[in-house]
């Protein structure tokens, strides 16, 4: 299975699931999918998220300090889901 597969089939499944338990989904919705891509572009190779292309998403996207912290604390989230799903 392919980086973008994988990262796309478990943000689609975690983004199921939120729905499921009433949880809003708006917020990953427009930030995950753009560093899912911006990973897959950049690093086509990895089999998995690392801290340098959270790095590289970070210094290349113009976030406000606060808006990096957002950021972090969503792709945290999703990567806890990826962790759970193994």
């Amino acid at each position: 299975m392919t980086l973008e597969k994988r990262l796309n089939d478990a943000f689609e499944e975690m983004m199921s699931y939120r729905t499921s338990v009433g949880y809003a989904t708006a917020t990953y919705r427009s930030s995950v999918p753009p560093f899912i891509r911006f990973c897959v572009e950049k690093f086509h190779n990895s089999e998995l998220i690392t801290p340098e292309m959270i790095d590289e998403w970070l210094a290349f996207y113009p976030y406000t300090i606060n808006s990096k912290a957002a950021f972090i604390a969503l792709l945290r989230e999703y990567t806890r889901y990826l962790n759970f799903l193994g």
